[in-house]
């Protein structure tokens, strides 16, 4: 293992151009201090129309260290987020698919996933949202269903006094 610090503008993981085929990408942080304006798992239709978006994958595994994103877009293929340590801030956003062959899923098992005080905008897609571990903090409106069985849910920032609304089941 390693550190891996950076600043990007975009972090896209899993990309596929256009027509028939696939691209599946994968990335493991264990350590370090990512600052990004985006991160993009599984982006389908880059130069024209993929005619199987569910054949483009994309997992971001965060096991430590820092991740800062202003927004978050779990596309059109399968898009995994496994936060097992470290930190997720995001900023801005977190949308989840635009399609309906698409599947987004978000596994805390450990670690924080701090939203920020932004909404879990929810798609047309499969949305999976599930809670093992860790702690999920500062959602404002969420979007989706949840199902947590030993995290933490943090309503507003730390030691501030907020209100979280769940469209979906809980």
């Amino acid at each position: 293992g390693g550190t891996f610090n950076a600043e990007l503008d975009e972090l896209v993981i899993g990309r596929h151009g256009a027509g028939s085929g696939s691209g599946v990408g994968t990335l493991t942080v264990a350590a370090g201090t990512i600052t990004a304006a985006s991160l993009t798992l599984s982006d389908t239709d880059v130069l024209g129309s993929s005619t199987n978006d569910a054949n483009t994958s994309g997992t971001l595994t965060l096991n430590g260290g820092t991740l800062t994103v202003a927004t978050v877009h779990l596309a059109e293929g399968l898009s995994t987020l496994n936060i097992a340590g470290g930190t997720l801030d995001v900023t801005t956003a977190l949308n989840l698919d635009e399609l309906t062959a698409g599947a987004s899923n978000i596994n805390l098992s450990n670690g924080v996933l701090d939203l920020s005080g932004v909404d879990i905008v929810d798609r047309a897609g499969d949305e999976t949202i599930s809670i093992t571990g860790g702690t999920l903090k500062d959602v404002n409106d969420f979007g989706v269903t949840l199902n947590n069985t030993g995290g933490t849910i943090q309503v507003g920032a730390d030691n501030a006094v907020d209100t979280m609304t769940i469209d979906g089941d809980f």
